[in-house]
């Protein structure tokens, strides 16, 4: 199965990337059937596009196999300020120039709506999807959570994952980047095979 040099994102910004190897011990496991980690960061529009597509993925393999999928998190910026900072500026630095930052706002936009996906880069994604603002901003504003994503992550980069999305199958980094679904599909259903065997 030949994966394609889809997009993910990284500390360094959003490019291709290369998974670490499957060799790593597993973070997780599962009784029966086939546990799908999909480890994301909310402010990740290609994240978003590879939930669709994992989405459809799981539609194709429904029959074959059961998936239990459980999301984990990641933050591609774990240093940015409560407040944040000036979207303009940080992506300008991030990405090298403002013109690349909205280069790649556009290649993405083209690739959600392929998926049926509208991207507005300039809303809060949780809002956009529909929930209350008063508490996410709450929750944002506050350090809930904190100490547990961070040893998440900390696990997570013991295993070599540095981008998102990394979807792991079993413990085990199954594949990265917003890959086609048809591809998740087959890969999915290669992991139940080693299951079996």
């Amino acid at each position: 199965m030949k994966f394609q040099n889809t997009p993910m994102c990284g500390l360094d910004g959003c490019e291709p990337d290369e998974l670490p190897s499957r060799g790593d011990a597993p973070l997780a496991a599962t009784g029966s059937g086939l546990l799908l980690e999909v480890v994301s960061d909310i402010i990740c529009p290609w994240c978003y596009v590879g939930k669709r597509r994992l989405e459809e993925a799981l539609m194709l393999v429904a029959s074959d196999v059961p998936v239990t999928v459980t999301w984990r998190p990641f933050e591609l910026n774990p240093t940015m300020p409560a407040g944040g900072l000036d979207r303009r500026e940080y992506r300008t630095r991030k990405f090298g120039s403002w013109e690349r930052s909205r280069q790649l706002d556009a290649e993405v936009a083209a690739a959600g709506a392929e998926d049926r996906l509208a991207f507005h880069h300039d809303r809060i994604l949780a809002v956009a999807a529909g929930a209350s603002r008063a508490p996410i901003e709450t929750f944002l504003g506050g350090d809930g959570g904190t100490a547990e994503v961070r040893q998440d992550e900390e696990a997570l980069h013991r295993l070599g994952i540095n981008g998102v999305p990394t979807v792991l199958a079993n413990g085990r980094p199954l594949f990265s980047g917003a890959q086609r679904a048809e591809l998740m599909a087959s890969a999915i259903r290669e992991s139940v095979r080693g299951l079996r065997h």
